[in-house]
């Protein structure tokens, strides 16, 4: 990445993370369950966590975009939203057919299910929508 790419993720990721998860609380909103989003979101290194997942699911996304050769806005936009419904949905696929454990996710997809690929898509949806604009007047 390069820095200009790289201010306008960080920036971008910090205005859609104060909007999203703290000012809206949309996670509590969209998976009704607002102790286990708390639980995750007041410890700042599943902050940190988060900036890690957001960045793999645009690069994913990304890998699409490229491959695909498309190129209207709206259709990359798409393809974000595509992606992290998919991702998401396969973790909780995943998370949901074994047995669940003590360990944070297992927790979180036993417990939010499948609503957490529609919060997944609206915070990376919108954090890209920010990157866009910010990259381009950065």
């Amino acid at each position: 990445m390069y820095w200009k790419e790289l201010k306008s993720y960080l920036l971008a990721f910090a205005i859609g993370s104060i909007i999203i998860v703290y000012l809206l609380d949309t996670g509590s909103i969209i998976t009704g369950n607002k102790d286990i989003v708390h639980s995750y979101y007041n410890h700042f290194p599943n902050l940190l966590l988060d900036l890690f997942f957001v960045w793999a699911y645009l690069m994913v996304a990304y890998g699409f975009i490229k491959y695909f050769d498309i190129k209207k806005e709206v259709n990359k936009f798409i393809t974000i939203i595509i992606t992290t419904i998919v991702i998401t949905s396969l973790w909780c696929l995943y998370f949901r057919s074994k047995p669940e454990t003590t360990q944070f996710f297992s927790k979180w997809f036993n417990s939010v299910g499948y609503s957490s690929a529609i919060y997944d898509a609206i915070l990376v949806g919108f954090i890209y929508l920010i990157y866009t604009r910010l990259n381009k007047i950065m």
